[in-house]
């Protein structure tokens, strides 16, 4: 019988083994997992943050550069407006300037006009009455000389195609006449251009020569001839002469009219008028530019005004834009990392769930068959000492036959199955007896509770579990387990 008892005991330690090896196996696979878990958790959590990191960083990134854009292009913006305002203001000055100088020339020039209009009143009177015509005068002079009649001498000055000539010859008439007539005019006109170049060679006036050229080519080689064949004295003299007969008939009262007209009163009501007139058009032509100026530079100062404004509206909008696209960006990117995280932790969540209940159920799959094998163990063992026992019984009686009654209860009773079938003792190990097993990295120390033959499998699984999962450390160290 005993080595019934010790075989139980023996197949008790070995089923208790194996519970043990399965539930460390199934811990073993829980702690593998739950670093798995840990790990690919802490992986993804760091590319998360560095992801998260970047994006942050880019969109700042981008928010600066549009800022820095938005700035330029407000500094050029203004730049430009500035160089734009200042040559429109200088250009504006310019023309008001120009204008002044125009409209004051235009004054000094009307007014210069109009007082030699007066000038001209006295001087052209005076030039009309000092004029001569040298011709007229040459023409007295010579006829006088060769004692011819004033009327003949007209009909030759002027051209007279069939007169009486001062020669005292008839000029022939008709084609033949006509034809002998054109060819002494050429000839003449020749002979009036040397002879106009011979007095410019010796000294005389071209209004000089122009007053005898202007005599007709007959006359005018008259006169140039005379002229050239007079001695040096004579010509200077008729040079002289005829000088200051032009000065004085241009220039003799010239300063008198400057004199006269150089005061408010001019020659006539009219021009006098006139030069009133001429400083009133000025003194408003003078005001209507210093109007047009004024206009000028307030529409340019409100149109440089209107831009700047323009151009700063630009750059704020352009801050605003860039803040509340970096504000929704960030939104988005705090959203996507949040959501990320949330799903990280939902999945962290999951696989400790099933990481858990995969532990959970094979420890209680363990404790379960751990249960069923001790249950048939404790049978086929207490079959075994049941058939001893009736072995025992024949043998009991066999004595009491023999020796008497009460040996054979001696027998029975000294039996060392019998306290089992009287329940005095159970099929469980002589003494508490305490194993370690080493679970997650830790070293957990399983007591063998004889003291409750009815094992608690839930309280069992939760304190196996938490022991893994917590590092249980209560009890000294020891998580008691109670066994059948």
């Amino acid at each position: 019988m005993n080595k019934v008892i010790v075989e139980f005991y023996n197949k008790r330690i070995a089923l208790q083994k194996a519970a043990l090896e399965r539930e460390t196996s199934a811990q073993d696979n829980y702690n593998n997992a739950l670093f798995n878990l840990n790990r690919s958790n802490a992986d993804d959590l760091f590319k998360l943050d560095r992801d998260y990191a970047d994006k942050k960083f880019t969109l700042q990134r981008s928010y600066n550069e549009s800022l820095a854009s938005a700035q330029k292009n407000y500094d050029d913006s203004y730049k430009k407006e500035i160089i734009t305002h200042n040559d429109n203001v200088l250009k504006i000055q310019q023309d008001y300037e120009q204008k002044s100088i125009d409209i004051t020339k235009n004054y000094i020039d009307k007014k210069a006009s109009i007082v030699q209009t007066s000038i001209e009143v006295l001087t052209s009177a005076f030039a009309n009455s000092a004029n001569f015509d040298l011709g007229s005068l040459f023409s007295a002079s010579f006829t006088n000389e060769n004692k011819l009649t004033t009327t003949l001498f007209n009909q030759v000055k002027n051209g007279v195609s069939a007169t009486v000539s001062w020669w005292g010859t008839i000029a022939s008439t008709g084609v033949s006449g006509l034809l002998k007539d054109l060819t002494n005019k050429l000839n003449s006109a020749k002979t009036l251009s040397d002879n106009a170049a011979k007095l410019a060679a010796q000294g005389y006036s071209q209004t000089f020569i122009a007053s005898i050229i202007s005599q007709g080519s007959d006359i005018g080689n008259q006169m140039a001839d005379a002229i050239l064949s007079a001695s040096p004295e004579a010509q200077g003299q008729l040079k002289d002469l005829y000088a200051q007969i032009q000065t004085v008939s241009e220039t003799g009262v010239t300063a008198l009219a400057k004199q006269m007209n150089s005061g408010a009163k001019l020659a006539t009501t009219a021009l006098t008028s006139e030069y009133a007139q001429a400083g009133l058009d000025l003194q408003e032509a003078l005001r209507d530019n210093s109007a047009s100026l004024n206009k000028a530079l307030t529409e340019e100062n409100s149109k440089f005004n209107i831009s700047l404004a323009d151009s700063l509206n630009s750059l704020n909008e352009a801050k605003i834009n860039a803040a509340s696209t970096l504000k929704d960006s960030l939104a988005d990117a705090e959203k996507t990392y949040n959501d990320s995280l949330f799903d990280m932790q939902t999945r962290l969540n999951n696989g400790l769930f099933d990481a858990d209940k995969s532990l959970r159920d094979a420890i209680a799959s363990s404790q379960k068959q751990f249960k069923d094998d001790i249950a048939t163990a404790t049978k086929d063992s207490m079959d075994k000492l049941a058939e001893l026992q009736i072995e025992l019984k024949k043998t009991a009686d066999a004595i009491a036959k023999i020796s008497g009654a009460k040996a054979g209860v001696n027998v029975m009773a000294s039996s060392p199955a019998a306290d089992y079938f009287a329940g005095v003792q159970t099929l469980a190990p002589p003494t508490n007896a305490t194993s370690q097993v080493a679970l997650g990295g830790q070293v957990i120390n399983i007591k063998q509770d004889i003291t409750n033959s009815t094992p608690d499998a839930s309280a069992t699984l939760g304190a196996t579990i938490s022991a893994i999962k917590y590092g249980y450390s209560g009890g000294g160290g020891t998580m008691t387990k109670r066994l059948m």
